[in-house]
């Protein structure tokens, strides 16, 4: 009988402590022959991004940081999951959870607001093991949902659009809670914003709906620190004065917040962040001119 890769990998990472295996990826990563033997590619294509097209200069520690959080991000997906709730208090160091809390106790609904970061998923699996209702949004839904997984999802590619969207709206309503990536390429309308010094696309259509239901959005950043703890944090949310402002005005200024928010996040921790889906989003999202394109939140 022929058993899954993914299962073995799965049963493995299920019987190695957590500190072993960061320990491991720490002494891996900082090794010079293990770099110059596995990493050479890697390290070059991350000051491609970073510091050629950002100009963000990485010093050595920044560099360690990232390989890392990447050496270790198929290790979380499997490993998380299966940790202790006092484990994944000691691993997970979270920010503004009391503010969160009391947030979501008051009955508005919330937005949260991430993007492409190491850890990612961390976020919903804390959130759920603390109590939270909370779905994330995903493009396309998996042929099976994996064993490891605790999180729920709202799926909003293809045809399941307008379907995804109505779910969302009630979700909202009723005081729940939506996590999403905002640094996303799927969805048509955008608005156009600084960020790491060029124009970038920036989609609007789920921070519009939010606005238009009365939603708290809350930005959120996760970084990892060389301990492999990860930490989480909630800040305070995009609030935008409505008085007298068109809807899609006041997106396009929550947007701008969140575009600075973002910017401001990679350049202080640049080892939290994917360079891999930095470089893909800045390739399909930089431009001269604004987009003017509609909104999909308004359809």
């Amino acid at each position: 009988m022929r058993i899954p890769r993914s299962r073995i990998f799965n049963t493995a990472a299920a019987y190695v402590p957590y500190p072993v295996g960061v320990g491991w990826a720490r002494w891996f990563t900082g090794n010079a022959l293990a770099r110059r033997l596995f990493f050479g590619r890697e390290i070059r294509s991350i000051k491609d991004v970073y510091e050629d097209r950002c100009g963000i200069r990485l010093d050595e520690p920044a560099v360690h940081r990232l390989l890392m959080a990447n050496t270790l991000r198929l290790w979380w997906v499997f490993k998380l999951p299966k940790l202790s709730d006092g484990e994944l208090d000691r691993y997970v160091r979270v920010k503004g959870l009391q503010e969160l809390r009391a947030l979501n106790r008051s009955g508005q609904g919330v937005l949260l607001a991430s993007a492409h970061y190491f850890g990612t998923g961390s976020i919903s699996l804390v959130l759920a093991r603390r109590g939270f209702d909370v779905r994330s949004v995903r493009r396309s839904k998996p042929k099976r949902v994996p064993s490891y997984s605790q999180a729920q999802y709202v799926f909003v590619g293809g045809k399941n659009a307008v379907t995804a969207f109505k779910e969302i709206t009630r979700i909202f309503r009723s005081g729940g809670m939506i996590h999403s990536l905002f640094d996303g390429l799927q969805g048509t309308g955008t608005v156009v914003r600084p960020f790491l010094g060029r124009n970038c696309h920036f989609r609007r259509a789920l921070g519009e709906l939010a606005l238009r239901e009365g939603v708290a959005i809350v930005p959120v950043s996760v970084r990892t620190e060389l301990d492999g703890c990860i930490q989480i944090d909630f800040d305070e949310p995009l609030t935008i004065d409505l008085a007298d402002v068109p809807v899609k005005e006041a997106s396009e200024a929550v947007i701008e917040r969140y575009a600075a928010y973002l910017d401001t996040a990679i350049r202080t921790y640049p080892w939290s962040f994917d360079p891999v889906r930095l470089d893909l989003f800045l390739r399909k999202t930089s431009v001269d001119e604004p987009d003017n394109a509609p909104s999909a939140a308004a359809s």
